[in-house]
Formats: C-alpha cells, sequence, structure tokens
C-alpha cells in the first residue's frame, strides 16, 4: 500500500483553522496539495472517450431467481453491453448497505450478500476484461450509513476513537444538515439523516478509504466513479467546492494511477454551468480527474427540446470548447438521478437526442435501459427515486426475462410490447439497432473518438449543427428541435454520404432537409460501411 499523508485531528468543529501569519502547522490543504505537487503532471493524458454504461446490479440480471439481480447476472449479459460498444462498465455501488439504491453503505471494503461475493466481483473484471472492458466501482466518498460500525460505537461510547471519524459539534448549526449524535452532540450530514459525512481529516477515515480504493484496484477494478466530490470537506466558510476537497481528488488521483496509470477516474461534481463543473478536472499540474459528468450539457439539451430552440445546447457547447473541457465532460441523457428520458421525449426526439450524446465530444454515458426506451416506473411503486431503477426489460417473458422468481421491484407486464431487448433486435428500425449503429460509428472511426469540432451555425434556424473529425473520417450531425419540416443552406467542404441511407452519397451537400424533430448523420465517404439503421 502507498505511503499515506497524515492529517491533522481538527476536533469537533467543521474546519482545520490556517495557521497563523508567520508560522504554525499548515493547513490541510496547503500540506495535501503540497505532497500532490510532488508528482504534478505524471498522471494527466488524454480523457477516454470509450462508450462508459451505468448499471445498477440489483435490476440487470437476475442468475439465481431470488428477485435481485446480481454480479453473476451482468457477466451473463455482457454480450448486450459488447454489442453496444461500451468499454466501460460503471457499477452503481456495490458495497453493503442500508437501503437498495446503495449509496448509504456501512463497509467499503466488501461486497453486499445480495449481489454475490469478491469471487463473483473478481470473476465480472475478468469477464469484462476478456471483452475489451473496465469496470468501475461508484464509490460514495463523502458519507457513509448511520448504520456503519464507526457511526454506532461512537453513539455507544463518548470516549470512542470512531467519533472523530465523522463530522461533529457541541451544537446544532443549522437545522438542515445537523442532527443529533447523542445527548451532547451533533453530527454533520449534508445528504440527509441517514448518511452522516465522514471527517476526511481524521488520519484512519482517509487511510482505511485510500486503502479499501486500492484494494479494489489491485483486485481489478479499472478505476473509480467519485460521488459527489463537491461537498467532500467543509470549511468554516464554505459547504462545497473547498480547497480541501479539491485537494483531496488530486491526491486520490494520483494513488489510483500510481497503482493502475490507465484507471478512469470519473466524477460526480452538480454544478449547473460548465466553468464550475471543469474546475472538478484540476489543473494540468494537479488533475483531480480523467472526466466528469456534465450535467449542465444535459440539462441545456433538455431545455432546448423543452422549449424549441437550440440555443441552450449551442451557448453550453461553445462554453465548453471555450473552457478547453470539453473532451472530459461526460455527457449523458438519463441517469439514476434523474427521471428516464424516454418518459419525457418521444421516440423521433430521442434518436437526435442520442446522436447528439453519443457523437459529441467527451466520454459518453448510457444508463441501462435507455437504449430501449424504458421509462420510469409508475409513480405509485414505492420511493420516488427507484422509479428511473425499475428490473431490466429483456424480454417478453415472465417479469421481462430479468428472473424466474419475484421480482425486488414489479414488472408492469402492460409495458413490454415492443419495449424489450428481444424484440427491438428482432426489428431494424427499433431504437436499439439505432443506438447500435451510433456507437459503431463512434467506435469505428476517428471523427467518433476525438478530433475538431466545429458548429455549422444552424442554431438560430432551431437546429443543432455540427463537424467532428477531418478527413478522410470526418462526420457531420444536425439534430432539429422543431417541429416542423426544415430546408436550410448550408456551407461543407467536400464530399458527403448520409449514413441514414445506407451510405449512398448526399445529392446536394449544400441543403440540409429534416422532418419534425429530425436528425441527419453524414459521413465521409470512407465510414460508408458504418451506415445507420
Amino acid at each position: 500500500m502507498s505511503a499515506r499523508i497524515r492529517w491533522l485531528l481538527c476536533g469537533p468543529v467543521l474546519a482545520c483553522q490556517p495557521p497563523a501569519e508567520g508560522g504554525g502547522t499548515p493547513s490541510l490543504g496547503e500540506d495535501y496539495c503540497e505532497l500532490a505537487a510532488a508528482g504534478a503532471g505524471s498522471v494527466r493524458g488524454e480523457s477516454p472517450q470509450g462508450i462508459v454504461y451505468e448499471l445498477y446490479v440489483r435490476s440487470f440480471q437476475d442468475s439465481d431467481g431470488d428477485g435481485v439481480g446480481d454480479l453473476q447476472g451482468v457477466i451473463a449479459r455482457l454480450d448486450h453491453l459488447a454489442s453496444l460498444q461500451v468499454e466501460t462498465i460503471w457499477l452503481l455501488p456495490v458495497f453493503p448497505a442500508e437501503g437498495p439504491a446503495g449509496y448509504d453503505p456501512t463497509a467499503l471494503d466488501a461486497v453486499s450478500e445480495d449481489y454475490g461475493t469478491l469471487d463473483d466481483l473478481q470473476e465480472l473484471f475478468a469477464a469484462a476484461g476478456d471483452l475489451g472492458m473496465g469496470v468501475i466501482l461508484d464509490v460514495p466518498l463523502n458519507h457513509s450509513s448511520t448504520a456503519h460500525p464507526w457511526f454506532t460505537a461512537g453513539q455507544e461510547d463518548p470516549d470512542a476513537p470512531e467519533r472523530s471519524r465523522y463530522v461533529l459539534g457541541d451544537a446544532r448549526h443549522d437545522e438542515l444538515r445537523w442532527f443529533e449524535y447523542d445527548e451532547s452532540t451533533w453530527y454533520y450530514a449534508f445528504f440527509g439523516r441517514q448518511l452522516p459525512d465522514y471527517n476526511w481529516r481524521d488520519p484512519v477515515v482517509q487511510d482505511e478509504l485510500t486503502g479499501a480504493l486500492l484494494d479494489w484496484m489491485d483486485l481489478g477494478a479499472a478505476g473509480l466513479r467519485a460521488d459527489a466530490v463537491v461537498q467532500l470537506i467543509e470549511d468554516a466558510e464554505a459547504i462545497g467546492d473547498t480547497e480541501e476537497s479539491h485537494c483531496l481528488m488530486a491526491f486520490l488521483m494520483q494513488e489510483l494511477h500510481a497503482a493502475d496509470p490507465d484507471a478512469f477516474v470519473l466524477a460526480e461534481a452538480y454544478h449547473d454551468s460548465s466553468t464550475e463543473t471543469a474546475e472538478h478536472l484540476g489543473s494540468e499540474e494537479l488533475p483531480e480527474a480523467d472526466a466528469v459528468l456534465a450535467a449542465s450539457r444535459h440539462g441545456s439539451l433538455m431545455k432546448s427540446y423543452a422549449e424549441g430552440q437550440a440555443l441552450s445546447i449551442e451557448v453550453q457547447l461553445d462554453d465548453e470548447l471555450e473552457e478547453g473541457a470539453s473532451e472530459a465532460l461526460a455527457g449523458y441523457l438519463g441517469s439514476h438521478d434523474t427521471d428516464r428520458v424516454a418518459g419525457i421525449l418521444d421516440e423521433v426526439q430521442l434518436r437526435g437526442a442520442f446522436a447528439a450524446i453519443l457523437l459529441l465530444p467527451g466520454p459518453p454515458v448510457l444508463y441501462y435501459g435507455d437504449e430501449i426506451g424504458m421509462r420510469d416506473a409508475p409513480a405509485d411503486y414505492r420511493q420516488i427515486d427507484e422509479l428511473q431503477r425499475a428490473p431490466m426489460l429483456w424480454s417478453e417473458e415472465y417479469s421481462a426475462g430479468f428472473t424466474t422468481g419475484t421480482p425486488w421491484f414489479p414488472v408492469d407486464e402492460d409495458y413490454l410490447e415492443g419495449r424489450t431487448v428481444a424484440a427491438q433486435l428482432e426489428d431494424e428500425d427499433s431504437l436499439l439497432r439505432w443506438v447500435q449503429g451510433l456507437t459503431a460509428l463512434r467506435a469505428g472511426s476517428a471523427a467518433g473518438a476525438g478530433g475538431r469540432t466545429a458548429s455549422a451555425g444552424l442554431s438560430e434556424q432551431g437546429v443543432l449543427a455540427f463537424t467532428r473529425g477531418s478527413e478522410p473520417e470526418a462526420v457531420f450531425v444536425a439534430v432539429s428541435f422543431r417541429d416542423e419540416a426544415l430546408s436550410l443552406p448550408l456551407e461543407l467542404r467536400g464530399d458527403w454520404v448520409d449514413l441514414r441511407a445506407g451510405g449512398e452519397p448526399v445529392a446536394d451537400p449544400d441543403l440540409l432537409e429534416l422532418e419534425p424533430w429530425g436528425t441527419a448523420v453524414w459521413a465521409s465517404p470512407e465510414l460508408a460501411h458504418l451506415a445507420l439503421p
């Protein structure tokens, strides 16, 4: 295990205060950033551009009939991910936890019994690797469950050393995020009562959590999806985006890349602007992540659809390019934190949205089931945050082919017709076939994996239009946000083929014709073999 920096214990308040001018012990931020600077520039490379598949094990595939998805079930369905050209499988938390979502862990060094064993997870690492895919683990770094042994030990004994592993205080500083720990002590929990924040200034927290990450890397994990990096460490004046939080991610980035130079660190830093999001990439000298989830890109795209205009997404992409961050921002349509997009857009719009997300810069993220147009479950089912986590729809067999037992979450049988993987594989014009075609185009061309991105300047007409790459492997994409047919002049140089028309030459590349909400995908003639369904 790598050598660890030892952090100061700061007592029962939110912050280590900086030293007085002229001397004293350095603050955590200064101490930690100095350590990270020793390896400055040693881990920054090009951001991965391959497709990421976000997968909720509990709802993906049950292998043993107990109604709960498991790791062996994921292994059995790897062929589906391969058909989508997936390079990275992002597993939502698989650790022991109190709730089904897994973001309230009671340990980070074990596998939930619901999902299988450590051997099962290692088998998944190996099986995915054989197909050219890596598996990254989603790790809640900010907090644990109130059922975590550290938390309960501190409640039971006022002198227990475990108390220093959480952010505690002798007063309730606000009613929103402070909760009663014992009769004289309060604990800080940014995300709610059941999720107490770790005190990352405690050396045991730092050693144990960093050690757990490195142990998973040793066992075959390809990297980390870091949850809620904005909130990791608070100080006296801020509860998010503190210098210490950035320093912590820079440290973890170096540790993981030291263990494996190809480790993939994908961060979740929820912000409304690409400028704030890009800050969590760090700098060339002190990188904090290989890619950050692009919440602002998602929001801008959905706003353009809702308002029938392209300016929101165009301005967003311009901002990303100006920041120099577009290749490291991971675009997505759906996620475990958002309503499923198929319940918001119709299928014609969905096809355009997929074309944008899958062919824009940055590693695109597919949320399981979005590729077949899964929608949120009916709203009378359990907790609202479970509605986008219903079982995957594999076939029209019992429980959609997800389980032979009683599913942990009910499958609406009326919902299946035409929406299953099996049905859509039989239909050459299905949404799944469309997504497979786009992922093959991205994976099979230099344009899809990188290169220059340029706007075609049609946003005022309600169309997002851009080119990716350059000859001999360029791609042109146009997505309309208008509910009307459009005929627009273009200024594209060179020869083009229409990938939606079997790769046939475009008759008039100076004119773009789109149906309502339509999508065009053209390419250099060398890419005609990657024609879309």
